[in-house]
């Protein structure tokens, strides 16, 4: 189940290897921006997402820490805070 209350998920969160990001139920063609706690890039790309066939970043090669991830939808920025372990 998806709450409507957010533009999108992305999970989980901590992340060990796979992270997720899930949308509405219509597939879409996202940019995506993974930057490490000192604000380098780490992942740039587009990510088709839907509510039943998330896009996937493969994090396990990543260094434990915080990294934030910033999804572009209808020219709106979505930012949030993952951790990495």
């Amino acid at each position: 189940v998806r709450s409507t209350d957010s533009e999108m998920d992305i999970y989980p969160n901590p992340v060990i290897d796979i992270l997720h990001i899930r949308t509405g139920l219509e597939k879409e063609d996202l940019p995506v921006t993974v930057l490490n706690s000192t604000g380098a890039t780490t992942f740039s790309g587009i990510l088709s997402c839907s509510a039943f066939e998330p896009g996937e970043i493969d994090m396990s090669s990543y260094a434990p820490g915080q990294y934030k991830v910033v999804v572009e939808k209808n020219g709106e920025k979505t930012a949030r805070t993952i951790i990495k372990r």
